[in-house]
C-alpha cells in the first residue's frame, strides 16, 4: 500500500537533499505540521523561492500549496521506492522528443539517477522533481515552449495557456499518465501529420539521410551523367521517385528520362520552386539541404502548431506568408486558392488573426504617412507631375473636413519627409495601388488583402515586395468565393460593379475569419511534406531561442551550496506513517 510521509518529514527531505539549493525550511524545534495552511505555505515559499530561477519559482510556489493540501502525501513514490506511475512518467518525459520537444528540459538526467533512490531524502526529491517536470512538459506540449510575442515583435499569436494547478491535481488522480498526457497534445490533424514525418525523417537520418548531388550545370531531360544517377538516388530516398520494382525492366540510372522529370517536378512543387523539371541552382540547393536541417524545420513548425487553436471555424481564410499563398477553407476543404504577394523584408507582414467584414469595389487609397514619406515623396521630388498623373488628391491635413490643395502649389522639392503633414489619397481606377478590390479585416496594423495593378510580381516564386499588405493574384475569384451564398452578388455582378468605376462597399452577412500565419513546413492531405524558405528569418529567430536558451528547469538550477544551511538539521527519515 502507498505510504505518505509526515508533513515534517517530507518537507525536511525536500529541503535537505545533498547538493540542492534548498535553504533549511525549519529547524528541529519547528512544529511545521502544527501550523495553519497559510503559515505552512508562507514559510515553504519564503525559504524555497529565494533560491530559485525565474523559470521554476512560480511552479514551485504552486506545488507548495498542492503538497500542503495533500498533507504531504507523495504522488510518485512510496516510502521504499518509486512507483510504477513514476516509471511511466519518466518514459513519457523521455519520449517527449517525438513531439519535437527536448527531454533535457524536463530534468531527465537527475530524475533517472533518482529512480534507483531508496533513502527518504532522495525519494522526496524525486517526487517533487517529477511533479515539477510534468507541469512544465504539459505546458510546453499544450501551448508551446516559447511566448510568441516575446520571441518576435511581429508575432501576434496568443496560445491557450495550460492551467498547471489543475493539471498537477488531475495527474495525481489519473490512472494512466500516458493517456492523461495525451489529452494535452494538439488535436489538429496538421500537428499529427508533422509528428509522423518527423519520426520518418529521424529514422532516415539514423540510416545515413539522403545522398547529395555534385555541383555542376543545370540538369535537363535527355542528359546522361553520374550526377543524374545521384539525382535519381536522392529522389528515391526522399520519396519523390518510386523505387524500381523487382522483375521490372532495367533502368538506365544515368539517363534523365521523363519519369525523372516528373519526380523533379514533384520535388519542386513540395519546395515552392518553379516546377519546370530542370535541376538548376535553386533546385540543386534544395536537394542538397541536409536531412538534419529539415528535421529542425519540422521541430520549429511543430512549435508553431502548438501556438494555434485546435478549434477552427468551419469557413475561414488562411494566408501562409512563407508559402506566398492564400486559401479559403470551407468545412475542411480548400474552396479557393490564389498566390499572394507579402510584405518585403523591411516591411514584414505580421502574423495575426482578424475578421473580414466587408469588401470595397473601386477603393480609394489613403496613403499611410510612413509610405507617403518613404515612397511617394521621393517620386514627387523626381517628377513633380507624379501625383496628378497617378490620380492623387492632396488634403491640407488629416482632419475629416480638410480641404484639398492644388498639387502644383506645394513646394515638394524643399519639403522634408518629417514635415509632410498633407494627406494623400489616390482616386479609384485601374492605376490605384489597391487595384479594384479591397478586402477589409479591421485591425491595428492596417493590414488588409487587396488587388494590385502590378501583376508582374506574381511571376516570381519568392513574392515579398509589398509595404506589408497582402496583394491577391485573383481578387475577382476571391470576391466571388467569399460572396458565395450571399444574396445579390455573383461574379458577373462583381465585374459590373468594377466596370462602373464607382466606389461600392459590400458588407458581409457573416464575418469571415482570416488567419495569417508563417509555416515553413507542413504536410498536405496526401501526406506529402512541404518545405519553404525562411523569407523573414523567423525560423532562425525561433531556432536560436529554442537551441540557445538552455532552460535548466530542475529545482535548483543555480547550484547554490546548502552546506551552511544543513548544520542544524536532523533528518527525520523514519517518520513515515501508513496512508489510510
Amino acid at each position: 500500500m502507498a505510504k505518505r510521509f509526515s508533513s515534517r518529514s517530507l518537507i525536511k527531505r525536500l529541503a535537505s537533499s545533498a547538493g540542492l539549493a534548498f535553504v533549511v525550511l525549519l529547524t528541529a524545534e519547528t512544529a511545521f505540521a502544527d501550523r495553519t495552511d497559510d503559515e505552512r505555505a508562507d514559510q515553504f515559499s519564503r525559504n524555497i523561492l529565494s533560491t530559485l530561477t525565474e523559470d521554476n519559482a512560480a511552479d514551485l510556489a504552486l506545488l507548495t500549496q498542492f503538497y500542503i493540501e495533500r498533507e504531504m502525501k507523495p504522488v510518485w513514490v512510496d516510502e521504499d521506492a518509486p512507483t510504477e506511475r513514476a516509471r511511466e512518467l519518466l518514459h513519457v518525459l523521455e519520449t517527449s522528443t517525438y513531439d519535437g520537444l527536448n527531454p533535457q528540459d524536463y530534468d531527465i538526467r537527475t530524475i533517472r539517477e533518482l529512480m534507483d533512490a531508496r533513502s527518504g531524502a532522495e525519494l522526496a526529491e524525486l517526487d517533487l522533481r517529477l511533479s515539477l517536470s510534468l507541469m512544465q512538459f504539459l505546458s510546453d506540449l499544450g501551448s508551446g515552449r516559447t511566448e510568441p510575442t516575446a520571441l518576435d515583435p511581429d508575432l501576434f499569436v496568443y496560445p491557450h495557456d495550460i492551467d498547471k494547478e489543475d493539471a498537477i491535481r488531475a495527474a495525481a488522480k489519473a490512472d494512466s499518465i500516458g493517456v492523461f498526457v495525451g489529452g494535452y497534445r494538439p488535436r489538429q490533424i496538421d500537428y499529427w501529420r508533422l509528428k509522423g514525418v518527423l519520426a520518418n525523417y529521424r529514422s532516415m537520418a539514423r540510416t545515413g539521410g539522403w545522398p547529395t548531388i555534385d555541383p555542376g550545370p543545370t540538369l535537363k531531360k535527355g542528359e546522361r551523367s553520374e550526377r543524374v544517377a545521384q539525382l535519381r538516388a536522392r529522389l528515391i530516398r526522399g520519396g519523390d521517385l518510386a523505387r524500381p520494382v523487382a522483375g521490372s525492366p532495367p533502368i538506365d540510372r544515368e539517363l534523365f528520362d521523363e519519369v525523372l522529370v516528373e519526380a523533379v517536378k514533384a520535388f519542386q512543387m513540395r519546395h515552392g520552386l518553379e516546377d519546370d523539371g530542370h535541376v538548376g541552382p535553386r533546385t540543386l540547393h534544395a536537394l542538397n539541404v541536409p536531412i538534419e536541417q529539415r528535421i529542425e524545420q519540422l521541430i520549429l513548425n511543430l512549435e508553431r502548431r502548438r501556438w494555434m487553436a485546435d478549434n477552427r471555424p468551419s469557413r475561414y481564410i488562411h494566408v501562409n506568408l512563407a508559402d506566398f499563398h492564400l486559401e479559403l477553407i470551407d468545412n475542411g476543404k480548400v474552396a479557393f486558392d490564389t498566390p499572394v504577394v507579402i510584405g518585403s523584408q523591411y516591411n514584414k507582414t505580421p502574423v495575426f488573426s482578424a475578421d473580414m467584414t466587408y469588401l470595397v469595389v473601386n477603393p480609394y487609397w489613403t496613403v499611410p504617412k510612413s509610405i507617403a514619406q518613404r515612397v511617394i515623396l521621393p517620386k514627387v521630388k523626381e517628377d513633380p507631375g507624379y501625383l496628378r498623373q497617378n490620380g492623387f488628391d492632396v488634403f491640407e491635413n488629416w482632419r475629416r473636413n480638410a480641404g484639398t490643395l492644388d498639387t502644383e502649389e506645394v513646394d515638394w522639392a524643399n519639403l522634408r519627409p518629417e514635415d509632410l503633414g498633407y494627406k494623400l489619397r489616390q482616386r479609384p481606377g485601374p492605376a490605384n495601388a489597391l487595384g479594384q478590390l479591397k478586402f477589409m479585416l479591421p485591425n491595428e496594423f492596417e493590414i488588409y488583402l487587396h488587388d494590385t495593378p502590378n501583376r508582374t510580381d506574381f511571376s516570381e516564386n519568392q513574392r515579398s515586395f509589398s509595404n506589408g499588405c497582402v496583394r491577391v493574384a485573383d481578387p475577382e475569384g476571391l470576391a466571388n468565393a467569399i460572396l458565395q451564398g450571399q444574396s445579390g452578388w455573383t461574379l458577373d455582378q462583381i465585374q459590373e460593379a468594377i466596370a462602373s468605376g464607382k466606389r461600392t462597399q459590400i458588407n458581409l452577412d457573416d464575418a469571415l475569419p482570416v488567419q495569417i500565419s508563417y509555416l515553413t513546413a507542413w504536410v498536405d492531405d496526401t501526406n506529402r511534406v512541404h518545405f519553404r524558405n525562411d523569407v523573414y528569418d523567423r525560423d532562425q529567430i525561433l531556432a536560436d531561442t529554442l537551441n540557445n536558451n538552455v532552460r535548466e528547469r530542475g529545482l535548483f538550477a543555480r547550484g547554490l551550496s546548502t552546506e551552511a544551511h544543513l548544520d542544524d538539521l536532523s533528518l527525520d527519515v523514519d517518520g513515515a506513517t501508513a496512508a489510510q
